[in-house]
């Protein structure tokens, strides 16, 4: 199976995770959805998916809004003390269990 990369990115405070290369696309990620993970070190293991929101303000020409982002993250255990993950980007991905969100938001 083939491991990817995904992308944080930023379109106007929204942030979301991406596929790389010509036609990113943006990942839908789901609460408890188990992942097969490539760490940095070459090791791989399924995770479960946890979800947290970020709340921005945005002004723009006069104008205020709230930009919500609801973003991925694991909670993993290492020597019996529980660690978020929370940055994505490093990790790789097993491509054939990547959801794709429709393009409209």
């Amino acid at each position: 199976m083939k491991y990817i990369d995904l992308r944080l990115n930023d379109d106007w405070e929204h942030q979301f995770y991406s596929t790389k290369g010509r036609n990113p696309r943006e990942i839908e990620f789901n609460e408890g959805q188990e992942l097969n993970v490539q760490w940095p070190n070459g090791k791989r293991t399924k995770e479960k998916i946890g979800l947290y929101k970020t709340e921005v303000q945005v002004d723009d020409m006069a104008v205020t809004y709230v930009v919500v982002s609801q973003l991925p993250l694991f909670r993993i255990k290492i020597n019996g003390l529980e660690v978020v993950i929370d940055n994505f980007e490093g990790l790789k991905f097993r491509e054939d269990e990547i959801k794709l969100k429709d393009k409209k938001r």
